[in-house]
């Protein structure tokens, strides 16, 4: 994906840590229900 983007890993993983934080999410299970329920994928 951060290819695609042109971003490193570390910064996409440093966005999904903060958008978890912000959701009150901490799993990665938990941010794939998340993504699943709102229809993101």
């Amino acid at each position: 994906m951060g290819e695609k983007l042109f971003i490193s890993e570390f910064t996409i993983n440093a966005h999904r840590r903060n958008i978890c934080r912000k959701l009150n999410i901490y799993t990665s299970v938990g941010l794939l229900n998340f993504v699943r329920k709102n229809g993101l994928i």
